[in-house]
């Protein structure tokens, strides 16, 4: 009920301040398209500075993964297949290099037997 009798009361001053010649109809409507107006830049403002943090983000995973790879992936993948000379749809097994040996030391890992004391 009270929000029905806010925009009622709204309105009847809208039209008394219309009928006196105060307020023209020309300014309230220029009013509500300066007011949409604002709200569509800065809606466009929020969507322009979202998207560049979001370009930003990914140049510097992208960034960041290259330098972690070496390359990144796209990189590898690119000089592999430029310098492939089978055909394409061939399946080709290439040997990777051999992981790191373990340097644990031999005494680590031993079983040791025990007894349960009741």
């Amino acid at each position: 009920m009270g929000r029905n009798n806010f925009w009622r009361t709204v309105g009847i001053i809208l039209l008394v301040l219309v009928l006196f010649g105060v307020v023209s109809v020309g300014d309230i409507l220029g009013v509500v398209a300066k007011f949409i107006m604002t709200i569509i830049f800065l809606l466009l403002a929020i969507w322009a500075v979202f998207a560049f943090r979001i370009y930003r983000a990914k140049r510097n995973m992208e960034q960041r993964s290259r330098e972690y790879n070496g390359g990144g992936f796209s990189h590898r993948y690119q000089s592999r297949s430029q310098s492939r000379s089978s055909r394409e749809g061939d399946v080709t097994l290439q040997q990777t290099s051999q992981g790191k040996k373990s340097r644990v030391n031999q005494k680590v890992g031993d079983y040791v037997d025990f007894e349960d004391v009741k």
